[in-house]
């Protein structure tokens, strides 16, 4: 599951604003990654 969410993040165009500030749960499963 949090590779799919992963993912989709990052196919999604808001991967440029997750980025910009990463929330808690997306840098925990890219550091699970």
């Amino acid at each position: 599951m949090g590779q799919d969410q992963a993912f989709e993040a990052q196919q999604a165009p808001e991967s440029d604003s997750s980025r910009a500030r990463p929330t808690p749960t997306l840098t925990r499963e890219c550091r699970e990654n």
